[in-house]
């Protein structure tokens, strides 16, 4: 089943990527990337999260990035940082991953930065639906 975004999915953009973001149920956020995660992409994701994280706890994140490209270091440092700050409001950070080698060891490092606890990575789209399914943020 390919993940798509609703018709009202926000939209960031670089010149490098795009991330399409929704939040499907109350403290459920999925988002969709495509191209390099750099800086102003992840400045449009932590602008998307914050006021959900801010504001509940219990949030769960489910991100494919299996269209993604690569993800440029200082974005790596600013999202680790964002994601630091408001851990306490995480339950789980859901990434699947598609062959690109340099953006699993980006992802990895994010994941060791804030720990296996809350940072899940996939590479089973179904094993991933199926996170999804649970959490309500798909039928």
């Amino acid at each position: 089943m390919p993940i798509a975004a609703p018709s009202d999915a926000v939209r960031a953009s670089s010149p490098k990527g795009d991330v399409l973001l929704w939040e499907p149920a109350p403290g459920v956020i999925v988002h969709l990337v495509s191209g390099v995660v750099s800086l102003p992409l992840g400045v449009g994701i932590a602008d998307f999260f914050r006021p959900i994280v801010e504001q509940r706890t219990g949030v769960r994140s489910f991100a494919d990035y299996r269209e993604a490209s690569g993800y440029d270091r200082e974005a790596r440092e600013f999202l680790t940082d964002f994601t630091r700050q408001y851990l306490p409001s995480f339950a789980a950070i859901n990434i699947l991953l598609g062959s690109n080698k340099i953006l699993s060891l980006g992802i990895g490092l994010y994941k060791l930065a804030l720990g296996e606890r809350v940072v899940r990575t996939y590479t089973d789209e179904e094993d991933f639906v199926r996170a999804m399914r649970a959490a309500g943020a798909v039928p």
